[in-house]
């Protein structure tokens, strides 16, 4: 599997297409939100997992001063349990060299098993 990353871009297509594509199984507010507020807001960014044919998940963040403050995580259906999730953290953390913060409920034992 030959993944790439790529952080979002507004002036590129094929990362409106990407959120697009995820909102289709994802939840459709979270999706309309992140679309959103990476158009208004600086601080929010998004990095991409994309292999050669379609986007495979996203990590959507806030970068403040001293840290990344992780607010979603998502990996599509068809591309869990294959540590893509693992490979998205470690690629932020590489690409930005700040800590990393993330809340997660007591009853995702997925998340907490990832982080």
């Amino acid at each position: 599997m030959n993944i790439l990353f790529s952080f979002y871009n507004s002036n590129e297509p094929n990362h409106a297409k990407a959120i697009e594509e995820l909102a289709l199984e994802w939840d459709y507010d979270s999706a309309h939100l992140v679309k959103e507020s990476l158009n208004t807001t600086p601080s929010f960014q998004l990095l991409f997992i994309f292999d050669a044919k379609k986007v495979m998940g996203l990590i959507y963040y806030q970068e403040g001063i001293d840290c990344i403050d992780i607010l979603y995580i998502y990996i599509a259906s068809a591309f869990r349990r294959k540590k893509l999730g693992s490979k998205l953290l470690k690629e932020l953390y590489i690409s930005v060299r700040k800590r990393i913060v993330l809340e997660v409920r007591t009853s995702n034992l997925g998340a907490q098993r990832l982080y």
